[in-house]
């Protein structure tokens, strides 16, 4: 039998435990976001392709930081990589147009081989990780977005989603994720 003290100490783990599990289940916030537009490399793709080796998703980055391409991107307004899901077919199942490059001031001078898309003004859910981030963070973030959707606590509009790498000498430091939600 435990003592009372032992049990007090024992219920408090375990609702540390609870809330430690509960707090990535928790939809975060809504923010606005103003339109803005994104120049980069662009690709149809579908979750179940980048879960093989015929995914693009890490051949874009590949190539967009191999290459030094963000460089080549005239007006940018930044130093982050911006990623942005648009064009659903249907949901997280259907296939996605994927386009990987930098928010600009203007896109009237692209270079060859990249597209320019708007995402636009609205309502964003935004789920964030700092630090200095493993490859896995981001995937961590969407695992997330999915389980909130599955328990019906977050409804997408499979519009437009976005996310905002920020990068220091050391290596990604943040990473943001804006999900599109129904009104």
């Amino acid at each position: 039998m435990l003592r009372p003290l032992a049990a007090v100490s024992l219920s408090i783990l375990v609702l540390a435990a609870v809330s430690y599990l509960m707090a990535d289940q928790t939809p975060p916030p809504l923010a606005h976001r103003d339109s803005f537009v994104v120049v980069g490399l662009e690709a149809r793709t579908s979750n179940a392709r980048e879960m093989t080796s015929d995914g693009v998703i890490p051949k874009l980055w590949q190539q967009l930081m191999g290459k030094n391409l963000l460089a080549k991107i005239p007006n940018r307004t930044g130093n982050e990589v911006i990623a942005l899901y648009t064009d659903y077919q249907s949901d997280k199942d259907g296939a996605y147009t994927y386009l990987l490059g930098a928010r600009v001031s203007a896109a009237d001078a692209m270079p060859d081989g990249m597209k320019a898309r708007t995402v636009p003004a609205g309502d964003y859910a935004v789920f964030e990780k700092h630090g200095n981030l493993a490859n896995d963070a981001v995937v961590g973030l969407w695992k997330q977005v999915w389980a909130l959707e599955n328990e019906h606590q977050l409804a997408r509009a499979y519009r437009t989603d976005y996310e905002v790498h920020h990068f220091a000498q050391t290596g990604e430091t943040a990473v943001e994720l804006c999900i599109g939600v129904k009104h």
